[in-house]
This record gives structure tokens, C-alpha cells and sequence, in this order.
């Protein structure tokens, strides 16, 4: 159920999902796990910061796969 209505895994993982939906959508929202502990949470979206930050194109908003 997951993969049909989320993208989940390691960063490769990631960028593979995504790609299916390029061209499709014009923006992808990432996020932490939810109800989980805030230092938890915090944690996880740190690391999605770091990994796709830096492929984010600032003037678009998109990420670069």
C-alpha cells in the first residue's frame, strides 16, 4: 500500500520511484515519518535535506534526478 500512495526507501530507491513521475506532476513534497518521536522525526528530515537538497533547482523548485 505504501508504494501506491507514498515513496519510501533508500535514497537510490528514491530517485528510482520518482522517476516514474516525471513529466507527470510538477512537484514532489518529502517528508519525515509521521507520529514518530520529534528528535526522530527531526532526524529524517535532516537526511532528506542533505540527499536531495543539493539536486534541488532553486529558481523551479524541482529536483534534479
Amino acid at each position: 500500500m505504501v508504494r501506491r500512495f507514498a515513496i519510501a526507501g533508500t535514497e537510490r530507491q528514491v530517485r528510482e520511484q520518482l522517476r516514474r513521475y516525471e513529466g507527470v506532476v510538477d512537484w514532489a513534497m518529502f517528508s519525515g515519518p509521521r507520529r514518530y518521536p520529534a528528535a526522530i522525526y527531526r532526524e529524517q528530515m535532516e537526511r532528506i535535506v542533505r540527499c536531495f537538497g543539493p539536486l534541488c533547482d532553486r529558481a523551479s523548485g524541482r529536483v534534479r534526478l
